[in-house]
């Protein structure tokens, strides 16, 4: 319930692995092309798919759809729902009148508006507004800490990865349980899915191990996409240390224990995976996906290796 598709070859490997559908969570503008495009890929699992991605200026991906002001967000539902397109994917940079400007025009449209939480909006005012889905489980730990504004601010000025993995380690180190039930409560009144993607959100710390680098199902991937999963995971090959991938682990290690937790408080989840993301293999992955949810539901003392870096130096804080 979350994948992207690089060029539709790929879209087989789903139908072998037993997935027969799929939420694309990255369209084009041109929606009925796109869907011919996917229609000739066979076999291929059933298609729910997403609008091209409505981000703030500059937008992170080439292609968005930039929404600046409330007028560009009415605007932009608009043309999304005349297009045909199922959703509406929102990003992360979305300012925030902007976005309350989208979710209002979306309810009058009749279309729902899913993907990832903006920096400018708490989870709270998303799932108030009628966010269907959140993706990445982004600002969740955020929203239950006792510093979200300080933090919202800081996420505001991440310039990169490692910055935000940094705020994310203070709002876990900042939970504030009450706040986090109620946040639950709310996800659970409001019928706020959550798609955690712990396929993607593991890979980062795992990215110095041959385990990862070397799986054989890279033999099902093409030339292209393993070419592009390289090239996206280069920078990060190249400057992370050993410490900065043991974070990276912890970060993942208390997102599961956040996912854990939600499953408990009765949230609604769905599996995704951010395929076709590095090494997040399409159809494949699912089955890590499930496997990683189940392990995240055992409230297992381990996943507070977070506490572990209370006290140390949180690395990538310089920007360079």
């Amino acid at each position: 319930m979350h994948v992207h598709v690089h060029d539709g070859n790929e879209l087989p490997l789903y139908i072998a692995n037993g997935v027969t559908g799929i939420r694309v969570m990255s369209g084009e503008k041109d929606t009925v092309a796109y869907r011919a495009e996917l229609a000739r890929q066979q076999p291929s699992p059933e298609i729910y798919l997403a609008s091209a991605i409505v981000d703030g200026s500059p937008p992170i991906w080439p292609g968005s759809i930039v929404v600046k002001k409330p007028d560009d967000a009415r605007r932009s539902v608009d043309e999304i729902k005349a297009s045909g397109a199922d959703f509406i994917k929102v990003y992360t940079r979305v300012p925030r009148d902007a976005y309350f400007a989208l979710a209002a025009e979306a309810k009058e449209q009749h279309i729902d508006f899913e993907g990832h939480l903006p920096d400018a909006v708490t989870a709270q005012e998303a799932s108030s507004t009628g966010q269907r889905t959140m993706e990445h489980l982004q600002g969740v730990g955020v929203s239950c800490s006792s510093q979200q504004q300080s933090l919202m601010n800081a996420l505001s000025r991440a310039e990169y990865f490692r910055d935000r993995l940094a705020v994310t380690a203070d709002a876990y180190r900042s939970i504030d349980q009450a706040k986090c039930q109620a946040l639950f409560a709310q996800f659970r009144g409001n019928n706020t899915w959550q798609v955690p993607t712990l396929s993607v959100l593991r890979i980062w710390g795992l990215l110095n191990e041959s385990k990862l680098t070397s799986d054989p199902r890279l033999a099902y991937i093409g030339k292209k996409s393993r070419e592009r999963w390289q090239e996206r995971i280069r920078p990060q090959l190249r400057i992370w240390t050993n410490q900065q991938y043991q974070f990276a682990r912890s970060i993942f290690s208390a997102d599961q224990h956040i996912l854990g937790a939600m499953f408990r408080a009765g949230v609604p989840i769905m599996a995704g995976t951010d395929a076709m993301n590095p090494f997040c293999f399409p159809g494949f992955s699912l089955h890590d996906e499930l496997a990683m949810m189940v392990d995240s539901g055992h409230d297992s003392p381990r996943r507070s290796a977070i506490r572990d870096h209370q006290s140390r130096k949180i690395p990538g804080r310089r920007r360079k």
